[in-house]
């Protein structure tokens, strides 16, 4: 956990993911993704430092959640603006880089 860090995601995501009832609908196998959902942002929500939202939210000057459902219930993409130019980021992306990239590991 990052002590100073406040997290910002999508209220359905978390709605979902660290949802007990959720997680035991889906077959065993699949529990793991749950389980590391819930062991990655409960210090965060037991802390007061998770912050869900709803749709395009503003984080801050230039940097903004998209609501981007379908993915995951609450899946949210981030774009960050600055001088004209404008780059979208998104989670799925960022857990194939290792893979994709093995020297950078």
């Amino acid at each position: 956990m990052f002590p100073n860090a406040i997290v910002y995601a999508g209220k359905a995501d978390a709605a979902f993911w660290l949802n007990q009832a959720e997680m035991n609908k889906v077959p065993t196998e699949k529990q793991k993704f749950f389980h590391d959902a819930q062991s990655s942002m409960n210090p965060y929500v037991q802390a007061g430092k998770f912050k869900p939202i709803l749709g395009d939210t503003q984080l801050a000057p230039g940097i903004t959640a998209v609501d981007a459902h379908g993915h995951t219930p609450g899946h949210t993409i981030y774009a960050v603006e600055s001088k004209g130019q404008k780059l979208m980021l998104w989670g799925t992306w960022y857990t194939w880089l290792p893979s994709n990239f093995p020297s950078r590991r």
